[in-house]
C-alpha cells in the first residue's frame, strides 16, 4: 500500500485509461474519457488562471457520466495519460472565455497521444503460465 500512496506516479492510471478506451462502447464514452483525463492532468499540474474553473467543470461532468459505466480511476493513479502535449504556458497564459476552447485542447492532446504512442502488452509470465485474457478492439 505504501508503494501506491507514497511512490512517484506510475503508469497504472494510464493503463486503466487505455482499458477504458478499449472497452468503450461509442464515441461519446471515448470523448468523456479523453476530456476527463486531460482536465484532471491540467488540475494535477497546479493550474491557475481561468482554465482551472473549466477543468473542474469538465471533471465533474465527465466523471458523473463515466461513473455510470466504468470503475473510475483510483485516487492514487496520478498519471492518467502519457503526457500533455499542450505547452504549460499556452493554457496558463490564455484567458479562456468558453469551455469549448478547453474541450478543443483536450481533443488536440488526445489526437497527439494517439499519434505518438502505441500500446504494447508485455507479460513477464514464465513459459506455460496462465495468461490473462486481453482483447484490443479497433474501430
Amino acid at each position: 500500500m505504501q508503494f501506491l500512496y507514497f511512490s512517484k506516479p506510475t503508469n497504472k492510471g494510464t493503463i486503466h485509461t487505455l482499458n477504458m478506451l478499449i472497452n468503450s462502447a461509442n464515441d461519446e464514452e471515448r470523448a468523456a474519457i479523453w476530456i476527463y483525463t486531460f482536465a484532471r492532468e491540467v488540475l494535477e499540474h497546479n493550474a491557475d488562471g481561468n482554465i482551472k474553473k473549466y477543468a473542474h467543470q469538465l471533471c465533474d461532468a465527465s466523471s458523473g457520466f463515466l461513473s455510470q459505466r466504468y470503475y473510475l480511476w483510483h485516487h492514487a493513479m496520478r498519471k492518467l495519460i502519457p503526457e500533455i502535449f499542450i505547452n504549460y504556458n499556452v493554457y496558463m497564459k490564455t484567458e479562456f472565455s468558453t469551455i469549448d476552447a478547453v474541450i478543443e485542447l483536450a481533443r488536440i492532446n488526445a489526437a497527439l497521444i494517439l499519434h505518438e504512442y502505441v500500446p504494447i502488452l508485455y507479460s513477464s509470465l514464465k513459459k506455460g503460465g496462465k495468461e490473462p485474457h486481453y482483447s484490443v478492439r479497433r474501430d
